[in-house]
């Protein structure tokens, strides 16, 4: 069982032009999910590290950089586990890590709303469009 995700494991996209890394979740915790070699999957510490807090760090600026400073690979990007392993990731305290990752998931929600306006708009307007193109038409 020590092979499927657990809650706040953080899953690490390890091949590809865009590292990213994801939070576990309770519920996908709950299906018993394995991850495929194309993963990195990191079990923090509960009592040092949040895995919230290490998801927006690697997805933040600063943890983008540090991870194309460990990627290889010419045609497709890839980290290893073991250039992972030394890569140094700062720790602020609990407190501050939840914090931090409130403000990301704050942030990514807001952007998930703002695309989902921006489409609504869209549809909107098209819808508008159409309808003077028939109206005149007619």
């Amino acid at each position: 069982s020590k092979y499927y995700l657990q809650e706040a494991d953080v899953v690490l996209l390890a091949r590809g032009s865009a590292m990213r890394a994801g939070v576990v979740d309770k519920e996908i915790a709950e299906i018993k999910v394995l991850a495929s070699a194309n993963f990195i999957i990191i079990r923090p510490e509960k009592n040092k590290l949040s895995g919230e807090f290490l998801g927006a760090y690697f997805n933040s600026s600063l943890g983008q950089r540090e991870l194309l400073k460990l990627s290889a690979g010419a045609a497709i990007q890839h980290i290893s586990i073991a250039k992972l392993k030394h890569l140094e990731i700062p720790t602020p305290s609990l407190s501050d890590q939840e914090k931090i990752a409130n403000i990301y998931s704050a942030s990514k929600e807001a952007y998930k709303n703002t695309l989902a306006l921006a489409e609504q708009q869209k549809r909107a307007a098209d819808a508008k469009i159409m309808s003077l193109i028939l109206h005149e038409a007619a």
